[in-house]
């Protein structure tokens, strides 16, 4: 209702309050509204995850249909969660899962109402889709505000290229004496007013053949006298006369929220240009317009995954596996874990056999059910080199309350290399893979990529790429790169596997990663 009643000049086709969702939720008002005539974006404000299939499906469908979506969802803090719990029971659920699966879908992430909104009204439009490759123009009559944007579309990871020679050309042609070409560009306040030059800038701009996206800044204060209105509407006519006139998709923005006007944002939304407040919510807006389709097929695979591990659980998650067990899945799996040997922590001359057998060093550990977090208790012993050392690992480990219910694992010690998190869950609102920096930097860092599964190494490795570490595992300056590919590999086949044996949770804390190949030297196992 507050939405509806914003002077913002969005025309609104439907508005739903999902109250308790004890019957319809989301998911089945995003399907429903989707396929409506007249509908072009959907924005979406969600307090809990919902049925993930569901939603999946929904999300299909408006990619299909070119329906854009823009999503606003409780949860990310602790206090966030609490608060969904107070206001209406919901389960705010894995935040990044969930998240995972809106950005699968190409739809856009937003972090406020207003964000929201206004993403919202920039899908609508489809003329503000970028239709070829290339980055991001900013045009500007103030210095001040070029250097605020270049600043914030960097910190959101959006390119502003440098311009073409021959744009550099035509611009100095075009320009006054005050102004330098480049990008952004501040035509400075010299030429305002005059509608014909403005026009050509911006077509000049918007023809450069790195440009895909033009970025417009444009105030209009409330309570203009009747004799500046004149001018005000010839600068933005300018800007839109250029934005006509070039291949580049166009936003006009002001750079405060409340410097936007309702006829005014009417009038540019009738060119095909949406108006949006703000000029960091222009570049959320920018962002949300470069985020590729969602694949209607890929999300109905997502859909299906959901669906089956939803009918499968019983909501509070199966038996727990001990460690030796985990690792045979994963042998059976085609995953690379180190060769051991599992025996009963009784047995001294076995456990000395097995050392041998494998080769020094070797790692020792408590595994069973029941062990789950050995380095928290010290149920385990790295780098023994010798009989005697073993022996005395032996002992410690067999004293801890915990060896009453688990065996003795003796395993070939793995080589150094970096260490990574890998997991894959099915408790999440869809299943999904998980990998980032393992060891002691998961808690640290939480620098992590999230797939929805099912999914591929090529997904995964996409993913790993886009992490804040990921110069760690490219080699940083000079240095030869970790094998990316085989954590790929592996991560794959983690999630194959968790679909294909119906469980609840694998982790491997550590993957170690190594210049060629990777070994998981930990892991973990829940049934559903």
């Amino acid at each position: 209702v507050n939405a509806i009643g914003s002077r913002r000049g969005i025309d609104f086709h439907t508005l739903i309050s999902t109250g308790n969702q004890s019957v319809l939720d989301a998911a089945d008002w995003l399907a429903a509204v989707a396929i409506r005539d007249g509908v072009r974006s959907i924005a979406l404000f969600l307090e809990e995850d919902g049925d993930g299939a569901r939603l999946a499906e929904a999300l299909a469908l408006c990619a299909e249909r070119g329906v854009g979506v823009a999503v606003l969802k409780v949860g990310e803090s602790r206090r966030g969660v609490e608060a969904a719990v107070a206001h209406t029971g919901a389960v705010a659920g894995d935040q990044r899962a969930f998240r995972a699966l809106v950005e699968e879908a190409g739809a856009a992430w937003v972090s406020d109402l207003h964000e929201l909104l206004e993403v919202a009204r920039v899908l609508a439009e489809p003329r503000a889709r970028p239709a070829r490759r290339g980055g991001l123009a900013v045009l500007t009559c103030s210095g001040g505000d070029s250097g605020i944007a270049a600043d914030l579309a960097e910190e959101k990871g959006i390119d502003l290229p440098r311009l073409g020679d021959e744009t550099g050309r035509r611009l100095a042609e075009l320009l006054p004496d005050t102004a330098t070409p480049g990008n952004p560009l501040d035509y400075t306040s010299l030429i305002w007013g005059e509608s014909e030059l403005l026009a050509s800038i911006v077509e000049a701009v918007g023809s450069d053949s790195a440009i895909e996206q033009l970025l417009l800044l444009y105030d209009h204060p409330a309570g203009l006298r009747p004799e500046h209105e004149d001018e005000w509407r010839a600068v933005r006519t300018g800007l839109a006369d250029g934005a006509a006139r070039c291949e580049a998709a166009a936003l006009i923005a002001s750079t405060l929220p409340d410097l936007v006007d309702d006829a005014a944002a009417r009038e540019l939304a009738a060119r095909g240009i949406p108006a949006v407040a703000g000029l960091a919510t222009a570049l959320t807006c920018v962002r949300a317009m470069r985020r590729p389709a969602g694949d209607p097929a890929r999300l109905r695979a997502i859909a299906g995954a959901a669906a089956v591990a939803r009918a499968s659980s019983n909501g509070a998650g199966g038996d727990w596996l001990g460690e030796a067990a985990a690792k045979q899945l994963l042998r059976e799996g085609g995953l690379p874990v180190p060769e051991g040997i599992e025996l009963d922590p009784r047995d001294q001359t076995g456990c000395v056999a097995a050392a041998k057998q494998l080769g020094w060093p070797v790692a020792l550990k408590l595994s069973g059910p029941a062990v789950r977090h050995k380095s928290d208790i010290g149920a385990l012993a790295l780098d023994i080199a010798g009989e005697a050392e073993l022996l005395h690992a032996r002992d410690r480990l067999t004293a801890l309350p915990e060896a009453d219910v688990a065996r003795l694992l003796v395993e070939r010690m793995a080589d150094q290399g970096l260490e990574l998190l890998v997991s894959a869950r099915a408790d999440a609102v869809v299943p999904v893979v998980t990998v980032g920096l393992g060891g002691v930097w998961t808690e640290a860092l939480r620098d992590v990529a999230v797939i929805p599964l099912p999914t591929d190494a090529a997904q995964v490795a996409e993913g790993i790429r886009s992490l804040r570490g990921a110069d760690l595992l490219s080699g940083g300056r000079g240095g030869e790169p970790f094998d990316i590919d085989a954590v790929a590999d592996l991560t794959a086949r983690l999630g194959a596997l968790l679909l294909e044996r119906g469980l609840l949770l694998i982790e491997l804390n550590p993957v170690v990663v190594h210049r060629h190949g990777c070994v998981a030297v930990d892991a973990v196992a829940r049934g559903l």
